[in-house]
């Protein structure tokens, strides 16, 4: 049975974590810049053929997803997921190599996304690419913790559109110049004829989240799980309206990707 849209709302735990990385570029691109809400302020290293991250939840915690944004990895970069019981990496008790998505060119898509289910104190996140032009690899964001699935999915007559925020002036007949900038998708959505228990959920991750705190909304966790989704904020209100008895449907939800 397919899953239904998934949304990583707390990550109160990751966020919390004590966090060492393999090496930092200055005492501005810190590894605990990957639990900042702003994916641009990126942790960075100082080499690029071998660099770890490793996150300590204090206790063992279930982990079912886990989350990569905004970063200068290639295509042929290798990006390994560890779990163990202590921080002890000869033979870790959990490790899987995670999968670059791009796009239909073969571009990087700057997100990964990997659902999982596993308990443990102790994560780490290694990262390897030889090849990369630049002397560094940096990462804006790391999220992981316990996704929610919603019991009825999205209307499938969703709408995501891409935008360009690039600034620049554009004179008819002459040069143009533009300060580029990363493009970012709006989704929106709706649920309809929810049940009065996904109601309440989609309640309770509105006093969470707001629309002031980020969240990874996952469309398609089967097929597409990191293309089709994104590091988002929801940007209208929670407006759920009562079709009939324990039965409620959403109106339309704007989802804005952050990517810097």
């Amino acid at each position: 049975m397919a899953s239904n849209a998934r949304i990583l709302y707390n990550m109160d735990v990751w966020d919390a974590a004590t966090i060492t990385g393999s090496s930092q570029a200055n005492t501005d691109l810190v590894p605990a810049n990957v639990v900042h809400d702003h994916v641009s302020k990126m942790w960075r290293t100082t080499g690029k053929a071998s660099e770890s991250i490793v996150f300590d939840l204090g206790s063992a915690n279930n982990i079912t997803v886990f989350s990569m944004f905004s970063f200068n990895l290639t295509a042929s970069a290798t990006v390994t997921l560890q779990a163990h019981a202590s921080n002890s990496w000869g033979s870790p008790s959990y490790s899987q190599a995670l999968t670059m998505a791009t796009d239909a060119d073969g571009v990087v898509l700057e997100r990964i996304v990997f659902f999982l289910n596993q308990t443990y104190r102790w994560w780490r996140v290694t990262l390897a690419d030889s090849g990369n032009t630049a002397a560094y690899l940096q990462v804006g964001r790391m999220a992981a913790g316990q996704f929610y699935e919603t019991t009825r999915n999205i209307n499938q007559a969703f709408n995501i559109t891409m935008f360009d925020p690039s600034e620049g002036d554009r004179v008819p007949g002459r040069q143009t110049f533009f300060r580029n900038r990363k493009r970012y998708r709006r989704a929106i959505v709706k649920f309809n004829l929810q049940s009065q228990t996904q109601t309440d959920k989609l309640s309770a991750i509105m006093e969470k989240t707001g629309n002031s705190r980020p969240m990874v909304l996952a469309l398609d966790p089967d097929n597409r799980p990191s293309t089709d989704s994104m590091y988002c904020y929801l940007e209208t209100p929670l407006n759920q309206a009562h079709a009939f008895i324990g039965n409620y449907s959403t109106a339309q939800l704007v989802y804005e990707e952050k990517m810097e």
